[in-house]
């Protein structure tokens, strides 16, 4: 028994440790609906059985989103340790969703951003980024921004997604900040100019952010953020 207690304490000590290096309390993991889950297959049968963080997805007013005919809640969750050989061909993911859930946009809950005043109000820019911890902690530091669960993550159906549809974008800043590996990645320029023309279409002002790439390699939002902080971030904006 004490070897499980031993292992369970380490698999909880895991989210700790994740949330600290994003700057993220307890307290603000809880306020955004996060939760940390011993094994992701007691949330779901197709998971591994692994630990971890459960990211729930919210409309801009705070209602919880679901999918199928069982409204099961929307979420994704990410991998606090890596899966056993052959859950993948390709190289471990580090992030998963139910099977045919289809997309939707992450508006970080509990952070002090009123997502309807904020999407209404098209003289308040919006960064969109890839990730919804790193949409996360940019609301933290004070920038609203939508997140999404990959860089292609902005259409269903060959159609732009609904939430993303229903903003005011008419001469709104939108600036699309995916990660500093993107400058080596044509597929990911590619969903770049993708979104970037989707948001024309609506009238917004599109902003292509470029990050530095950090002394160990590739730097996303948050590590920015974490590393300068928001005046920088302004600054770079």
């Amino acid at each position: 028994m004490g070897a499980v207690i031993s292992l369970r304490n380490d698999a909880a000590s895991l989210y700790s440790a994740d949330l600290k290096r994003r700057g993220i309390s307890t307290a603000q993991a809880e306020a955004a609906g996060l939760w940390f889950e011993q094994s992701a297959r007691d949330l779901l049968a197709e998971f591994p059985a692994l630990p971890v963080i459960f990211i729930p997805y919210f409309t801009p007013d705070g209602a919880e989103i679901t999918y199928g005919d069982a409204a099961s809640l929307f979420c994704r969750v990410r991998l606090l340790a890596d899966p056993p050989k052959g859950f993948s061909q390709k190289k471990p993911p580090k992030y998963l969703q139910p099977s045919n859930s289809g997309v939707r946009a992450y508006f970080a809950k509990g952070t002090g951003v009123d997502w309807p005043s904020v999407l209404c109000d098209p003289t308040q820019p919006l960064i969109v980024t890839e990730g919804e911890l790193k949409g996360l902690i940019a609301c933290l530091h004070g920038f609203p921004t939508i997140g999404l669960g990959g860089v292609y993550s902005f259409t269903q159906d060959g159609a732009l997604l609904p939430e993303l549809t229903a903003i005011d974008m008419q001469n709104r800043a939108i600036y699309i900040t995916y990660d500093s590996d993107l400058a080596t990645k044509a597929d990911v320029q590619a969903a770049e100019w993708k979104l970037c023309a989707e948001l024309l279409k609506l009238g917004a002002v599109v902003h292509f952010v470029r990050l530095p790439a950090g002394d160990e390699g590739k730097t996303g939002l948050d590590d920015y953020l974490i590393a300068k902080g928001g005046d920088a971030l302004r600054e770079l904006l």
